[in-house]
């Protein structure tokens, strides 16, 4: 008897093996891959001059929907699913956000070119793009690429993650993942409780991070090589992961351009005073009954999404933030053996955020020294308390200056300096004399396609913020550019070549330098980055250290 059921599960047992590997030869193709969740189709994408074909897959949900009962909730797993899901539609959902600021962005930048008009919005967005130039079919032959992930701007309030960043592996030997993460109030919305603990937004991130590591690999990617990078509310986002101890092991090395942990917009420090009544203000405008925490969030999760559309800023909770970012700085709690890399543009204020933070900046003649004093002064007392010397920074951006033109200039420039340079130089600091690895540049070059957008009232001819953005991520070779009047000189391509490679390298070694390239030292020295690259020391120095002197 013990021999026929010995007999019959042997047999079961490869029936199973059996059936579970016709169903696999079903959905094994050239183009399918296999994630802990289901299947996905990919299809292929091809950038200007390059004949390698990259392996793209848009929309990969890399958690469940958080509409209705996981809203304001920390991210689930993924359903599974069965068959073979399709992700070669490049139109995924954005999150959902305030259109008209995804509208006005498009109409005045280059991102016009980069984030496509036709796109839906809804609660459901928690999905990766992943472009591999590794074969589906062939990864179990191929070595594992490093692996960049890009986490997408926008003040963590609107904009989403760009679904043509394959130049980058129609180029180099990396795969690269894109995510969409929760923004606005469905992202850091928060009561300070379990009913809705906050941070959310970057909860998402640390579940497309696990995803990464637990699937990226079928990919051809190296699960042991995940760089993290982002601009802006996306340099702070990869600031934040290196101090919050949620984060840890989910990747090797940072990239954050123009955006750290402490930038004043983001920093919980500065963004909300007293989050959990911003959200109690929000309910009661929409007619929620305070019982308690518990029926207020059921309340809010019952409404529908579009009723929803403010800007919420990241807070303290138990989960990613245990403290401050700036206290988790100075007491050197993040992780040091993690190769840094930083980088600002020159004109961080110019125009993309001039226009937002300086008053009347489209009137020019109304600028003149008194109102930038005020506005210098108004900003010192607000983020930079600990000064007891502000007359000094007056001084040093103001000192005979005109109205005007000048005095844009001026008021651009500290803005620049107060928000991001020295808030760079702050977490370059900290991260240095932890031992760490640290690598900083400042972009310069104005792009030609500048020109052809929406005219300026002033133009100082320097890169604006997200303009070092283009070159890294190697648009100059996006497809259709041309025919849309788009062009780049020889000089932008060859630029933006350089640029990927460095990049590159540094996913793969930790570090932007390899044989034949342009020496890039560690900081305090930094690469000064136009038509050509070269070393400088004293990164704004003169004006720099006024920030930290008390």
């Amino acid at each position: 008897t013990h021999d026929v059921i010995s007999v019959s599960s042997a047999v079961g047992g490869w029936l199973l093996c059996a059936l579970y590997s016709f169903i696999n030869s079903i959905y094994l193709t050239e183009l399918n891959v296999k994630t802990l969740y289901g299947w996905v189709e990919g299809t292929t994408r091809r950038a200007l001059e390059s004949n390698r074909d990259v392996y793209s897959f848009f929309g990969i949900p890399y958690a469940r929907s958080p509409d209705y009962t996981f809203r304001f909730r920390p991210p689930v797993d993924p359903w599974v699913w069965e068959g073979v899901k399709d992700t070669t539609n490049q139109n995924v959902p954005f999150c959902s956000q305030d259109p008209v600021l995804l509208k006005n962005l498009r109409q005045d930048t280059w991102f016009s070119y980069v984030i496509d008009a036709n796109n839906t919005m809804k609660e459901d967005c928690l999905t990766v793009n992943v472009f591999s130039p590794t074969k589906p079919s062939k990864v179990q032959q191929t070595k594992k690429l490093p692996v960049l992930v890009w986490i997408h701007g926008g003040g963590l309030s609107f904009t989403a993650t760009t679904n043509k960043l394959w130049m980058l592996p129609a180029f180099e030997d990396v795969v690269v993942v894109t995510i969409q993460y929760r923004l606005g109030v469905f992202g850091f919305l928060t009561l300070e409780d379990n009913w809705a603990p906050g941070n959310t937004g970057l909860l998402d991130q640390v579940k497309a991070l696990e995803w990464v590591r637990d699937n990226i690999q079928a990919f051809g990617g190296d699960p042991e090589k995940v760089t993290i990078f982002g601009q802006s509310s996306g340099g702070f986002s990869v600031s934040a992961h290196m101090l919050s101890p949620r984060s840890r092991g989910l990747f090797h090395r940072a990239f954050a351009m123009s955006g750290v942990a402490i930038l004043p917009y983001n920093d919980p420090e500065f963004s909300k005073k007293n989050p959990a009544a911003d959200a109690l203000k929000l309910a009661e405008k929409l007619g929620c009954e305070f019982w308690d925490n518990a029926h207020t969030s059921t309340c809010l999760r019952n409404h529908v999404t579009t009723r929803f559309i403010k800007r919420f800023g990241t807070n303290i909770d138990v989960d990613f933030f245990p403290d401050f970012p700036r206290h988790r700085l100075t007491a050197n709690a993040f992780n040091k053996s993690i190769p840094l890399m930083l980088g600002v543009v020159s004109g961080e204020m110019d125009f993309i955020l001039g226009e937002k933070m300086i008053p009347n900046y489209n009137k020019v003649s109304s600028h003149t020294p008194k109102s930038a004093e005020s506005l210098i002064r108004n900003d010192l007392a607000k983020y930079h308390p600990q000064l007891k010397n502000p007359d000094r920074i007056v001084r040093e951006y103001l000192t005979n200056i005109k109205p005007g033109i000048d005095t844009v200039k001026a008021e651009s420039d500290y803005l620049t300096d107060s928000w991001y340079t020295s808030k760079l130089v702050t977490v370059a600091n900290a991260h240095k004399g932890a031992g760490g690895t640290v690598y900083m540049y400042e972009f310069t070059k104005q792009p030609s396609l500048n020109q052809g957008l929406k005219p300026r009232p002033v133009d100082f001819k320097r890169a604006d913020h997200c303009d070092d953005m283009i070159f890294f991520q190697g648009i100059p070779f996006l497809p259709g550019l041309k025919e849309r009047g788009l062009t780049f000189t020889q000089g932008e391509k060859d630029l933006s070549r350089k640029l990927m490679n460095l990049l590159a390298n540094f996913a793969r070694n930790g570090s932007p330098n390899s044989i034949g390239s342009v020496s890039w030292p560690q900081y305090p020295e930094y690469v000064l980055i136009n038509d050509t690259m070269s070393v400088h020391s004293g990164f704004r120095e003169q004006k720099v250290k006024l920030f930290f002197e008390n």
